[in-house]
């Protein structure tokens, strides 16, 4: 019965401790708790002594009734004068262990001496928060837990995991979309690093198109023919285009050209040029620039060609040479196309070595080396014997060695 009336609490306190601690997600770490009883009898293992017995003596008559203890038989202690006869009688029991006494009438030696114990047990768990399965939102520098899970360990004691931490909050992005183009699509970065897509709301000026319409691609003149150019520019923003520029060379750095829409020149030099042309809008921006290539071939000038030149036939028909110049004309046309047309055609020239050439020099000569083509490093050869460097020929000529006599076995003397 005492079991049940136990089990019984401790169910009550369970329930309890569930309806306390019902809904928890994430409060702070508690503790509960449940109590069991056991019971244990504990019997003197002693043994029992018929000491005496315990007589009562009743009168006959009207009279005093008395209880008497007799050591010897059961009833020595009732006189029988008087008209008493005993009345009843037990055995009294003396401890081996120690002095008790006992009054035992049953059958058999009386029972040993039994003390039963009740004790009581309560195991206590702590109930803590072991892990953040989910974070709220950064607000003001600091993030919650939403969702958490719960362990448990035996004891009064535990401790929960942090239930709070630090965060950045997005509270500032660059640039600000004001400072981008109406619908322009760009990257913004949070004052915590983190990026994101937006779209321009500012009012911008964006810049214009330049276009050169004339001459349609990339052509090749001769020197002195006109060229004619002409360019548009077109807004985005609707602005009018207010100014141009053409320029060789370089974009807004180069030899300016023209300042017009359109113009012609016949002042492009020989040689390649790639023509540059952009516009700008009322607002002030500049559009990026297009561009032409144009190959203007050098007149035919024998006075200035060097020694050795052939020209080409055709418009170059009447040249003439000069005393250093042999005017030539190539045997065939085919050996002058139009893209190298009016260029110089150099004779194959071979290399002749200079004066220091069969010369002795103690030193590594570096003068003189070669009177036609570019000398080679000297170098030693024949065994230590010779300076050695070569003369290469230019325009497909032969290389030709220089040799000078190493030696040192010679001293020069200043002339007093």
């Amino acid at each position: 019965m005492k079991n049940k009336i136990y089990i019984l609490i401790i169910l009550i306190l369970l329930g309890i401790s569930l309806l306390a601690n019902f809904g928890r997600t994430t409060e702070a770490s508690y503790v509960t708790s449940s109590t069991s009883s056991s019971t244990k009898t504990t019997c003197v293992n002693c043994s029992w002594v018929l000491n005496y017995w315990l007589v009562a003596c009743w009168a006959s008559t009207e009279g005093d009734n008395y209880t008497c203890r007799s050591y010897g038989g059961k009833y020595d202690c009732c006189p029988s004068t008087g008209g008493r006869f005993w009345h009843y009688l037990n055995p009294v029991y003396r401890s081996s262990c120690d002095s008790s006494v006992i009054s035992y009438s049953g059958s058999g030696n009386p029972p040993r001496v039994c003390t039963t114990t009740t004790t009581k047990t309560t195991v206590y768990t702590c109930h803590y928060i072991s892990s953040v399965d989910a974070w709220s939102e950064c607000v003001d520098g600091v993030s919650v837990a939403t969702s958490v899970t719960w362990s448990t360990v035996p004891g009064q004691t535990c401790t929960d995991v942090a239930t709070t931490r630090s965060c950045c909050s997005d509270t500032s992005w660059f640039p600000d979309t004001s400072t981008v183009c109406l619908g322009e699509s760009f990257t913004q970065t949070s004052n915590c690093g983190v990026t994101r897509l937006a779209v321009g709301t500012g009012s911008c000026n964006r810049a214009p198109i330049a276009e050169i319409t004339s001459p349609a691609g990339n052509i090749s003149i001769d020197k002195g023919d006109n060229i004619d150019f002409s360019g548009t520019g077109t807004d985005p923003d609707g602005d009018a285009i207010v100014a141009y520029e053409w320029y060789d060379g370089a974009c807004g750095s180069g030899t300016p050209i023209s300042t017009q829409t359109s113009f012609s020149t016949a002042s492009l030099g020989g040689g390649d040029h790639v023509i540059y042309f952009r516009v700008q809008d009322e607002p002030g921006l500049w559009s990026d620039c297009d561009s032409v290539n144009a190959t203007v071939y050098p007149a035919c000038d024998p006075a200035t060609a060097p020694v050795g030149t052939i020209f080409c036939p055709g418009d170059n028909s009447g040249i003439e040479g000069t005393e250093d110049v042999t005017a030539t004309l190539v045997s065939s046309s085919s050996d002058c196309t139009d893209s190298t047309k009016c260029e110089y055609y150099h004779l194959p020239t071979d290399g002749d070595p200079g004066s220091a050439n069969n010369e002795i020099f103690c030193q590594k000569p570096s003068e003189n080396l070669c009177d036609t083509g570019t000398p080679t490093a000297v170098e030693v050869g024949d065994n230590g014997k010779s300076w050695i460097w070569t003369c290469e020929g230019i325009y497909g000529g032969e290389n030709v060695e220089g040799k000078a006599v190493k030696s040192c076995a010679y001293q020069e003397v200043s002339p007093n």
